[in-house]
């Protein structure tokens, strides 16, 4: 698949899942977008080559909605989650399973013949390990945490993509 086709086929997907978000979520706060990939794997990745996107929006102080979507996995995704607090080239312990294990599950996934889609709802009942809300709402504004699609095939992780804030990576501000 062409490079030109693949980043035609996130877009669409972003602005598909922006309009669903948009319609349960308060218009103050932008979303924050990871760009899957296994290309952003710090392993090898076997025998796929996914790519996609996980949109999340601040719906309220204590729930954050997100929606991810994906092609090219070798299989069923089993396991997604939120990692952190680390940089893109750098691994860090789960701080939300967004889908699959270990509970408590913020959502769900499904994937038919290689295509991602999921949804669901963080909350502090989510979390998972020594984070406290504060801290990780902080991480995910900051550039710190990155999603983790799992499958059988690539089970340390098949694709990955740092979260940013959709104003810019890193934190920056649009008007900068």
């Amino acid at each position: 698949m062409s490079t030109v086709t693949r980043r035609t086929g996130v877009l669409v997907a972003v602005i598909a899942m922006l309009a669903g978000l948009t319609l349960t979520a308060t218009a103050a706060a932008p979303p924050l977008v990871a760009e899957l990939s296994a290309d952003a794997e710090l392993h090898e990745v076997i025998d796929a080559d996914p790519s996609g996107l996980a949109v999340f929006r601040m719906i309220d102080e204590e729930t954050i909605a997100f929606r991810m979507a994906g092609h090219g996995f070798s299989g069923m995704v089993g396991a997604a989650h939120i990692h952190g607090p680390a940089a893109a080239d750098e691994t860090a312990g789960v701080l939300v399973t967004l889908c699959g294990g270990p509970d408590p599950a913020a959502g769900s996934c499904t994937t038919h013949n290689g295509t991602l889609r999921g949804k669901g709802l963080i909350t502090p009942d989510t979390l998972q390990g020594d984070v406290d809300w504060g801290a990780f709402v902080d991480y995910l504004h900051s550039g710190l945490t990155y999603v983790n699609a799992h499958t059988e095939l690539n089970g340390a992780g098949e694709a990955r993509g740092q979260i940013y804030p959709t104003m810019g990576r890193g934190g920056g501000d649009a008007a900068n």
